[in-house]
């Protein structure tokens, strides 16, 4: 009952937002939706035509953003994903580890979290959740999250504002994610030690297949950021009518990270028309990369876990095709050009093939002697 009864309230605020100017000021003023964002949800939904929320989300999501990266002082475009390939050797991970604890020594993060990076996963008790917490709301991460819940909801409900604005929305709150998912490596070494970090607005818990040492769980972990991200905030933007949007996204975008972000989330949600949009993207993508990687993943574990009709998974038997074209049919690294060529073309058009090539890895006994193999790989490791 008390679930109920909170949504009549949230509900009956909204409508009294659209009647009363100064209680709709009031809560669109200095972030006091923050908190509630059911409250903007209803707002939005009474009135898909009104852009106010919109304007208002989209400022204080992007003063946010900025926020988080000034007071934790690591260049925004920092991305550990850049260049790495699919299957990551232990020395990749270390590679990788050492550039982060690197960006973090150098940062203006919490020594507590300086610690757990330079230590070693140095083991720590209950006053290092408290020293989290307080990292992230002291750097307005939290804040940052209900904002970008809130945006999300604001977005998926305003149906009939102007393209550009929706447009505008869907990046700032895609450059949120994009920032969560930073905090979320610098708190690595917590969740490599405990198999959790859960704090307020923010759980990330490592399920039974994360096992080993700290080290092994470390992979994992980076490897499940992107995925982690995405399941994450999904549910507050995910609609069948909001494909366009997101498809325009795919293609104009400049980050690698929220094109990335866009494409698992089409995997996940199947708004109308996203086979196609998923399709073009992953040909687009270096056959070593790791988003190829990490989307072939995806699709696995939409088959074999995922709630999908027997058209969509067969949809997505088809997009594991592109994976096994890429891997058959696309050019490999010259051995003089090893270490490079990944970095410098993992969304290109020069790593397109011919449709021809991918329709002929559909056929049954080719994918699955494919599937066979990456199954047998993924068991020797």
């Amino acid at each position: 009952m008390e679930f109920k009864h909170r949504y009549w309230v949230f509900y009956f605020a909204a409508k009294y937002m659209q009647q009363d100017e100064s209680f709709r000021n009031y809560i669109l003023t200095d972030k006091n939706y923050i908190n509630y964002p059911e409250i903007i949800e209803f707002y939005t939904g009474i009135d898909g035509k009104k852009d106010d929320a919109i304007k208002v989300l989209l400022k204080d999501t992007k003063e946010l953003v900025s926020t988080v990266d000034q007071k934790i002082g690591i260049p925004e475009d920092f991305n550990p994903f850049k260049g790495i390939v699919w299957d990551l050797s232990k020395d990749k991970i270390h590679e990788i580890r050492k550039e982060i604890s690197e960006k973090v020594q150098k940062s203006k993060l919490p020594n507590k979290i300086k610690d757990q990076h330079a230590d070693n996963f140095y083991d720590s008790e209950v006053p290092y959740d408290q020293s989290i917490t307080n990292f992230l709301t002291d750097y307005s991460v939290i804040s940052l999250i209900q904002s970008i819940k809130a945006a999300s909801r604001a977005l998926r409900n305003s149906t009939y504002i102007e393209p550009e604005n929706k447009l505008e929305m869907l990046q700032t709150i895609l450059g949120g994610w994009e920032q969560v998912s930073r905090v979320l490596f610098w708190l690595s070494p917590t969740l490599a030690q405990r198999g959790r970090a859960t704090y307020d607005g923010l759980n990330v818990i490592l399920d039974d297949s994360f096992k080993g040492s700290p080290e092994e769980k470390l992979k994992h972990i980076y490897i499940a950021n992107p995925n982690n991200v995405v399941t994450h905030f999904k549910d507050n933007i995910s609609s069948k009518k909001i494909g366009p949007v997101f498809f325009k996204n795919l293609k104009e975008n400049t980050s690698e990270m929220q094109k990335h972000f866009v494409s698992l989330l089409l995997i996940k949600e199947q708004p109308d028309g996203w086979f196609k949009e998923v399709t073009n993207h992953m040909n687009l993508l270096h056959r070593t990369s790791f988003y190829l990687g990490d989307i072939y993943n995806t699709i696995r574990n939409e088959i074999d876990k995922g709630y999908n009709s027997d058209n969509s998974i067969h949809q997505l038997r088809n997009l594991l095709s592109v994976v096994c074209a890429k891997q058959d049919v696309a050019p490999k690294i010259s051995k003089s050009n090893k270490g490079n060529d990944t970095k410098e073309s993992v969304i290109d058009e020069k790593n397109k093939l011919k449709v021809d090539k991918i329709i002929a890895s559909r056929k049954k006994d080719h994918l699955y002697e494919f599937l066979k193999k990456k199954d047998r790989s993924k068991r020797t490791k």
